[in-house]
């Protein structure tokens, strides 16, 4: 958190101090500190600020349920991440051994997301309307898989 995104925060209208000092500094109360952790939350979890803005100022917007969108956000990423790792510590050991790295090995990590449908990058709860960042290399895989599978059937 920096003075310089606090100033680009008040100038699109996403976070206004609730005064200022008479030197001009800003200053924040508890509302607008509860206001910052939320947007905070919901940059760490990819969102961009136009999206922050819009749900942050839609007027049926319940900051409880905000909070609790964000945990169920959170989860399902740290749970993709954990599957991540996992596939990447498969990867480490066949490495390690010398031993080839099969099919399975090569796309341990992304077998759930595709099969659940979360190929688009979104994890459970993210709307059209409210998209997160989408990583590519998941929007791509079954292409990957598709090539891959027909080198290895040029192979053999």
């Amino acid at each position: 958190m920096s003075i310089r995104m606090l100033r680009y925060y008040d100038q699109v209208g996403l976070l206004k101090p609730k005064t200022r000092s008479n030197s001009g500094y800003r200053l924040y109360g508890r509302d607008e500190l509860l206001r910052l952790r939320e947007i905070l939350v919901w940059r760490q979890l990819g969102f961009p600020i136009a999206d922050i803005a819009a749900l942050m100022d839609d007027p049926t917007r319940d900051r409880a349920e905000a909070v609790r969108r964000q945990l169920a956000i959170a989860r399902a990423q740290a749970e993709r991440l954990s599957v991540i790792s996992r596939g990447l510590e498969l990867a480490v050991s066949a490495i390690d051994a010398g031993r080839p790295l099969g099919e399975e090995e090569v796309f341990a990590a992304f077998s759930n997301s595709l099969s659940e449908g979360e190929s688009d990058g979104r994890p459970p709860g993210v709307s059209e309307a409210h998209p997160m960042r989408t990583d590519p290399g998941l929007r791509h895989l079954s292409t990957i898989r598709n090539v891959l599978e027909s080198l290895a059937l040029n192979a053999a």
